[in-house]
């Protein structure tokens, strides 16, 4: 498969099932490390190399990846965060269990910013499983860098 076909592999069942995964995990600003451990299982799952934690203070660990070609060429990097804002009042339901309802996924986070996460990791997965070479054509010789950082929600005391 080519680079140009692989985003016709990516289905809205595939990025909602991603999210579901991440909504189910608890991870309110400062308390990432188990969201972290999923995307990092996840990472090595995918085949991606230079898997690596980046220890924050006060808060879950950066976590870095690539998939690489040569790394002569353009890098394109998907950065994303995956702290919440703490559980507040007038959820109808439990915001760690994802309810879909018409076609959207409703839990804590899913729209800040774990949907955007979901779509990178299914945009992952389908270039890591068609095994898309990134060094041929005109995406000669670059990387994917995904990025996912530690918390950038406000904190009470805390600037951001």
């Amino acid at each position: 498969m080519t680079f140009d076909h692989v985003g016709e592999t990516i289905t809205a069942g595939t990025v909602s099932r991603l999210l579901k995964e991440m909504v189910a995990i608890p991870s309110e600003t400062g308390s990432e490390r188990q969201l972290g451990d999923y995307l990092h299982q996840t990472f090595e799952v995918m085949g991606l190399g230079d898997i690596r934690r980046i220890p924050v203070e006060d808060s879950g660990d950066t976590l870095f990846a690539r998939m690489t070609g040569s790394g002569e060429g353009p890098k394109l990097m998907f950065n994303f965060h995956q702290d919440t804002f703490g559980i507040c009042g007038g959820w109808s339901t439990d915001p760690l269990k994802p309810v879909e309802s018409d076609g959207r996924v409703y839990g804590l986070g899913s729209h800040d910013m774990k949907g955007g996460g979901a779509a990178v990791l299914a945009a992952l997965q389908a270039l890591s499983y068609a095994s898309v070479d990134l060094n041929v054509g005109h995406h000669r010789r670059g990387e994917l860098v995904p990025w996912r950082t530690r918390s950038v929600e406000e904190r009470p005391g805390r600037r951001v």
